[in-house]
């Protein structure tokens, strides 16, 4: 437990001696300052020291322990979380373990208006250097999109529609984590649009009676194809469906998040 409880504390890569830490309202307006540079959100439990309260965006009760979970993970930005109850902070420590963007730092009623305000800040300065700035890299959904691929193939209830054929439009939108391609620039870290379109013509190739069943197909492959896919939208649009009046086609649409 002792260990464990430890590594809640702020590792500082940079050893702190090495720079002059400000004080009185000066180092108020530079965790300030820092808050906003690194988009921080802070959060402090009500039972932390009421020199935070100022610093935070909300303060909460640790008691309620499920409710502050469900919001934390609601929440899209950096979470710096004000810890004092040590068994609550083991709680949430273990179900945030796998999340670079909560961090845990101790400041109880033992330590002085300025401790606590210099832990902050050290905190703020030290702990969080890239993937603070990184944050919207790290958090935001990249969508890929191919958009009115036009491919003429035959498919359709009637034979003759597998005899003619016409033209269909193909739409897809794909959601996954490709944040280390922003950086890589390397094409094994992304999803490749020229694969995805590759098979989008190889499953057209494929007559069906039903555009639902192309696009099911369509949609098992991509997914096969990329496992890390966190959301796929796949929409056919038959160009000249054989339908009384006047229409731009008749399209399906399905969609999964994973």
């Amino acid at each position: 437990m002792k260990e464990k409880f430890q590594s809640l504390q702020p590792v500082f890569s940079i050893d702190p001696e090495q720079f002059v830490i400000p004080q009185g309202e000066e180092l108020r307006n530079k965790i300030l300052a820092l808050k906003k540079e690194k988009k921080v959100t802070l959060w402090v439990d009500t039972s932390a020291s009421e020199v935070l309260h100022p610093f935070a965006d909300a303060v909460f009760n640790t008691s309620d322990y499920p409710a502050m979970i469900e919001k934390f993970e609601e929440m899209p930005s950096l979470i710096l979380i004000l810890q004092t109850d040590r068994a609550v902070a083991e709680r949430f420590y273990d179900h945030f373990l796998q999340k670079k963007n909560v961090i845990f730092l101790n400041a109880d009623h033992s330590f002085t208006e300025e401790e606590i305000l210099t832990k902050l800040y050290k905190a703020l300065y030290y702990e969080l250097p890239e993937e603070a700035n990184r944050l919207d890299v790290e958090k935001m959904k990249t969508k890929i999109s191919l958009s009115d691929i036009k491919i003429f193939a035959y498919h359709g209830v009637l034979e003759e529609e597998r005899v003619i054929g016409t033209d269909y439009l193909v739409n897809i939108e794909i959601e996954a984590d490709v944040r280390k391609a922003t950086e890589s620039d390397d094409i094994n870290d992304t999803i490749s649009y020229a694969e995805i379109n590759n098979i989008v013509h190889e499953e057209m190739k494929i007559p069906s009676q039903l555009i639902e069943h192309v696009a099911g197909r369509i949609f098992r492959s991509v997914k096969s194809k990329f496992a890390d896919i966190q959301y796929i939208k796949v929409s056919i649009t038959k160009c000249s469906a054989p339908m009384q009046g006047e229409n731009a086609g008749a399209t399906i649409c399905i969609e999964q998040r994973f």
